[in-house]
């Protein structure tokens, strides 16, 4: 790194731990250009639709397990896991608000997320896992972002993710163990909240890749000048 003209981490934590450097940024991963914002849901009488994307094993199985053993027997919420590592979690068979699959692309993936109220992001709050949630930025939550739904982080304090969340409107942050308390501050958050909120801008694909080249350029003015040239 100290023989690096540019750096790219992909959160501010991740800055913190690497350090002082001249030409460091702060570039939050890609999300799917595709995917297109949820057109407005209406209010309904039903259960909560909650939808979770990503990696269902690994540190986020436990609480994805917990979250699922709590909505079994809860009547106002339904939830729909779909990634890597789904067979990992025990659903009851034939439950009527659980499903899950595997990781969706192009419309079915839309789909699930336009039949959302809100999208699910879980944390482990595991010391152990302390430096990796500090330093890392989830890319769920970058897509989750660019939907308008309001979005859903139950995770530790020292996350980058609950970090984030805090300071932004439609953000419901819950940062204690607990399946059945995540759910209750659920509860109250969609009560008052509508259901639909504008993309976060500055996590939309078109501002990430402007951000990258406008680095890119400051970095390397001279060869870029002449021609293309490699950036590692």
């Amino acid at each position: 790194m100290r023989r690096s003209r540019l750096i790219f981490a992909v959160s501010d934590g991740m800055a913190r731990e690497i350090g002082s450097h001249p030409n460091l940024r702060v570039l939050p991963p890609m999300p799917d250009p595709a995917l297109q914002p949820c057109a407005p849901r209406p209010c309904h009488s039903g259960p909560w639709q909650l939808y979770y994307s990503g990696l269902c094993g690994g540190l986020y199985r436990p609480l994805l397990q917990q979250l699922v053993e709590a909505v079994a027997s809860d009547s106002r919420f339904a939830l729909h896991l779909s990634g890597p590592g789904h067979d990992e979690l025990t659903l009851p068979a034939d439950h009527p608000r659980l499903r899950s699959s595997d990781l969706l692309h192009g419309g079915v993936w839309q789909q699930a997320f336009d039949e959302a109220d809100a999208l699910v992001l879980v944390l482990s709050f595991e010391r152990r896992h302390r430096r990796h949630l500090s330093t890392h930025f989830p890319s769920k939550l970058v897509e989750y972002a660019n939907r308008g739904r309001p979005i859903l982080i139950w995770g530790p304090p020292w996350s980058s993710a609950v970090a984030w969340g805090l300071e932004q409107p439609g953000v419901l942050t819950h940062s204690t163990p607990g399946a059945q308390q995540f759910l209750e501050s659920v509860q109250r958050h969609l009560k008052n909240k509508t259901i639909s909120f504008p993309p976060v801008a500055a996590f939309s694909a078109k501002a990430i890749n402007e951000q990258f080249h406008q680095a890119v350029i400051t970095a390397f003015p001279d060869s870029l000048a002449s021609g293309p040239s490699q950036v590692l």
